[in-house]
């Protein structure tokens, strides 16, 4: 094989010797256009791979040149029959003969020692020895941490990963449990967390009359399991029970092509009986189905769940894909991962992927589509069109706009009213039974009693019943008291996060959630989130107008509020009157810490003060007019925020908050609102 990407990129001669050392840029565009094998590469994106930032001032020739001297060590080292740099605009096309790379054989190998491993172990485990012995180090060694590589790199890495255990399969089944046990040690360590090495170990111990140790095995990895809030799956456990009953041959258990790869579930899905009926209905009636939600509001956890109850329905499997770490270049080659595609030369990948699955009957999990949203909505029309048995499931912060798609908004768990507290009143609520749940697994000695009660329904209501949010501080029961927690909430975006292992960076902090969901926007939709932070209760169009405006077009208002409620970063209530928008407490300190951040906050302030003494004074009018019930609802609607402006003009300007408490005066007079009688004196103080 001329071509080697298993370990360090490299291209050999005609007796083997590698020809790219002394070329690391060459060696660098070889990797780019291995990696889109028979797709055009464009000159622009050759330059930004091969330099990012640091680009040559031509780069277009830099680029040319390259290629060039790529061209010249092909020739030199024999390979220009099957190895060929086509130019076509507005790039390079790489035309490699599959034979001549070594992932490719190395995947065929690994296909067809799959294929013998029920029949003929021994041939399987000369295969994969084989596949695996391609391997001098990690694939695109210098470049796998490269955003042009990394989901190609992460395919073949796991698909080594596979090889290896199924290497350990074939020697369980031809009796060599030893052997297997020391090929385990480094799958363990690679996989932390994975039940497949646990059960061959397991498995293998117990072949060789260690069966004590074997269960051993499962005791420690049910206690891991049991730290994230999981269990071991039902084959583990039934595993667990064949060695307690000494059974001498508990059988080969091999890898047969698995129905789905979703990961184990979690426990019960608290408070989404009725999200899982509505998505799995909504599900028979669209092939197209995107759950929609602010960030950490649980829409990846209610599509794995969904999945799993609709997977028989799907005799092809059900398939998770995980965009969150990948750009808008890969999506389609990490769906290709996921499904175990291969690219075929001639093809696009997602054409590759339409062939696939053009006969298949199956269901895709998109995850985390938001910051890739374009590309991925492509992808599922494509896909959706030349494929009519395809069902998608989807998740985003918004939706995908494809034809025929049903958007499900998640909303955030029911948490308790205001006022009630008693342990009989909330424990039924769907925040507090997270809280509660996620609590107690965290500290056996925690309950829901009369005495912390109320603090907890307070925690509940003050992260907006995220569920994110709740799993993340539960496990501070250990050391702190719920009165504790709740004191220091109003720092939430700092203090809500976990110090344990988490499979998701962005999920470690409450502060890290919103990050990614703020960085999505342009910057109009950030400058109109952040001064709609003023905002302490709902508010209208009109109001966004007058206050939230800032710098931008006063025509653009309405256009970018509803992108921000599209992007799930401010909810919307349609009513009979004007709609009313409101944002979540957790984005409303955020976008106040980027208005302070911006140096806009006075100047914001200032402006919803002013609206609010404007809408006072109309409201004076309307209240002694031929509709005054209107009116009173119109000032209930907005008594938080005539509060929160009163507040501020006290302490910035007292004549303004003078005349709104003057303006309020027939709103207070008959005693629809007794707090306001200290306004004015206070306004005077």
């Amino acid at each position: 094989m001329r071509v080697r990407v298993l370990g360090a990129v490299e291209l050999a001669a005609t007796n083997g010797e590698p020809t790219l050392a002394r070329w690391p840029r060459v060696r660098k565009l070889l990797a780019v256009l291995l990696v889109h094998a028979g797709d055009i590469v464009s000159v622009d994106r050759l330059g930004d791979a091969l330099w990012g930032g640091e680009a040559p001032i031509d780069r277009s020739s830099a680029v040319h040149n390259l290629v060039y001297r790529l061209r010249v060590i092909v020739r030199s080292a024999g390979a220009a029959d099957t190895v060929r740099v086509v130019t076509r605009a507005p790039g390079y096309v790489l035309e490699v003969d599959g034979a001549e790379v070594d992932s490719t054989r190395f995947a065929e190998l690994v296909e067809t020692a799959r294929d013998r491993l029920h029949e003929a172990p021994q041939v399987a485990a000369a295969l994969l020895d084989e596949a695996l012995s391609l391997w001098r180090g990690p694939a695109f060694a210098e470049f796998a941490d490269e955003e042009f590589v990394r989901a190609e790199a992460g395919r073949l890495d796991e698909l080594r990963g596979a090889a290896a255990a199924d290497r350990v399969e074939a020697a369980i089944a031809l009796g060599r449990h030893d052997e297997a046990i020391g090929m385990l040690e480094p799958l363990r360590a690679a996989d932390p967390l994975g039940e497949r090495p646990r059960r061959q170990l397991m498995r293998a111990l117990h072949g060789v009359g260690r069966s004590v140790e074997a269960l051993q095995v499962y005791r420690d990895y049910r206690d891991l399991l049991a730290e994230l809030g999981l269990d071991p799956s039902p084959e583990l456990r039934e595993l667990e029970a064949a060695i307690i009953r000494h059974e001498p041959s508990i059988g080969w258990i091999g890898p047969t092509s698995p129905a789905n790869n979703l990961p184990q579930e979690p426990g019960e899905l608290v408070g989404r009986a009725d999200d899982v009926i509505q998505v799995t209905d909504a599900m028979r009636r669209a092939r197209l189905v995107t759950l929609t939600g602010v960030g950490g509001v649980g829409k990846t956890c209610l599509a794995l769940h969904v999945a799993a109850v609709v997977g028989a329905e799907h005799p092809d499997g059900v398939w998770l894909c995980e965009l969150a770490p990948v750009g808008a270049s890969s999506v389609a080659e990490v769906l290709a991962a996921a499904l175990e595609v291969r690219q075929r030369h001639g093809l696009t990948m997602t054409a590759r992927l339409a062939e696939y699955l053009r006969e298949k009957r199956l269901l895709i999990v998109l995850d985390n589509c938001e910051h890739v949203t374009a590309t991925a909505a492509q992808l599922v029309d494509a896909l959706l069109r030349s494929c009519p048995r395809v069902r998608v499931l989807a998740t985003s912060r918004e939706g995908l706009d494809v034809d025929g798609e049903r958007v499900l908004p998640v909303a955030p768990l029911e948490t308790p009213a205001r006022g009630a507290s008693s342990p009989e009143t909330i424990a039924g609520v769907a925040s507090v039974a997270l809280f509660v749940q996620r609590a107690s697994a965290a500290s056996a000695s925690f309950e829901l009693t009369a005495d912390n009660s109320a603090d907890v329904a307070e925690i509940c209501r003050r992260l907006d019943g995220l569920p994110l949010a709740l799993e993340l501080v539960a496990p501070k029961v250990r050391s702190l008291s719920a009165a504790e927690i709740v004191a220091r909430l109003d720092r939430r975006l700092q203090f809500v996060r976990t110090a344990g292992w988490i499979r998701e960076q962005r999920h470690r902090t409450l502060r890290a959630v919103v990050d990614w969901s703020h960085q999505l926007l342009d910057e109009r939709q950030q400058q109109l989130f952040e001064r709609l932070s003023v905002f302490v209760g709902s508010f209208t169009l009109d109001g966004a107008e007058r206050v939230a405006g800032g710098r931008l077009d006063p025509a653009e208002i309405a256009d970018v509020l509803t992108e921000l409620v599209d992007r799930s970063m401010l909810g919307a209530r349609p009513g009979r009157g004007p709609t009313r928008y409101a944002l979540l407490e957790t984005l409303r300190l955020y976008g106040r810490e980027r208005l302070r951040a911006r140096g806009w906050e006075t100047a914001t302030r200032r402006d919803h003060a002013d609206y609010h003494v404007e809408l006072a004074v109309a409201a004076s009018t309307g209240l002694t007019g031929r509709d005054p019930g209107r009116w009173v609802k119109v000032m209930d609607q907005h008594l938080d925020d005539l509060r929160a402006a009163h507040t501020w003009a006290v302490a910035h300007d007292p004549d303004l908050a003078m005349r709104l408490s003057a303006a309020l005066f027939w709103y207070l007079e008959p005693g629809t609102f007794s707090e306001g009688v200290g306004w004015a004196e206070r306004a005077i103080a």
